[in-house]
């Protein structure tokens, strides 16, 4: 799993590499969940986007989480 285009400015993009369906959620830097995406609200299982135009500019997580495997990852909203 990855995150495209980093830095962001209105959407989010993430890439998924296998067809997991992880749980997915945006903290923030005191690690907060912000958001919690579902992947089965997305057009496709290996691409999940996510409106984060309204969020202030600066540096976020990225968690996802399949089974009993869980990656974070950092990007920035610019």
């Amino acid at each position: 799993i990855y995150v495209s285009g980093n830095p962001v400015s209105d959407e989010l993009i993430v890439k998924v590499a296998c067809y997991c369906m992880p749980e997915v959620s945006i903290l923030n830097v005191i690690g907060q969940t912000i958001v919690s995406i579902s992947p089965f609200e997305s057009l496709s299982p290996l691409l999940i986007r996510q409106d984060v135009s309204t969020l202030p500019a600066g540096t976020y997580f990225l968690k996802a989480t399949s089974g009993s495997n869980t990656r974070v990852i950092r990007w920035i909203k610019d």
